[in-house]
């Protein structure tokens, strides 16, 4: 039963990241979920940042580069959801990358607010 459960939270997670993109990148779509934790608020704020980057003519696959490499900068491969600092800092960064993209935009976010570490 925990692995069905855990199958079915992996396809869930990588669903709601390709929510509103197109097809393709499937293999990259389910690893960044994973790398996410598969946690919601964070799988949507990533969703939320693709969904910018091909709207600005990004490729899919050029917008999930640019997420990983952004989440390679902030650390996030290390969030431990048993630690409430670490998963405090993992939201915080992810927060980060989404404020990145709109300062980006010129919309007055600033970058670096939210990131304790």
């Amino acid at each position: 039963m925990r692995i069905a459960k855990q199958i079915a939270e992996a396809l869930e997670a990588a669903q709601l990241l390709a929510a509103g993109l197109t097809s393709g990148q499937e293999t990259q779509i389910t690893a960044l979920a994973a790398r996410l934790g598969r946690w919601p608020v964070r799988v949507k704020l990533a969703n939320g940042i693709l969904r910018e980057q091909v709207g600005a003519a990004e490729k899919l696959e050029q917008a999930v580069a640019y997420v990983n490499a952004d989440l390679e900068e902030n650390g996030l491969t290390a969030f431990d959801e048993e630690d409430a600092k670490q998963r405090d800092r993992a939201v915080a960064a992810t927060l980060g990358v989404s404020l990145k993209v709109g300062s980006l935009k010129g919309d007055g976010c600033r970058p670096g607010l939210l990131n304790n570490s």
